[in-house]
């Protein structure tokens, strides 16, 4: 099983030895707003938002924007992807699609097949 994001984000903030004050400063949030991701307490943040996270605790965007998805995607659409070899693409697709309707997804979708 796979460690719950807020729980992961904490990890590894402490094994950068950033304090929760610090890492909030350089995201430009709340530590309380921090406090409650890494406590599981609110959903991963935004794209935009682990960008920053990534940035700031040295961590590969796409591993934070993976990370953000668990739980939340298939466990078998999360594995397809980490073992694809063009992982920053579908990453960046899935952060795309996130905020499409259903019936945008299946417009997407249909038309990705006449294409192919």
């Amino acid at each position: 099983m796979t460690q719950p994001f807020g729980l992961w984000l904490r990890s590894v903030r402490e094994e950068a030895g950033v304090s929760l004050r610090s890492l909030a400063r350089q995201i430009k949030r709340s530590p309380s707003y921090l406090s409650s991701v890494e406590r599981g307490l609110h959903v991963p943040p935004p794209p935009e938002v682990q960008a920053l996270l990534a940035d700031a605790l040295g961590v590969p965007k796409r591993e934070m924007t993976l990370r953000g998805y668990e739980g939340r995607i298939d466990p078998s659409l999360q594995q397809a992807v980490r073992g694809h070899p063009n992982q920053d693409h579908l990453v960046r697709l899935l952060e795309v699609t996130k905020a499409m309707t259903r019936d945008e997804l299946k417009t997407f979708a249909d038309k990705a097949r006449r294409a192919s």
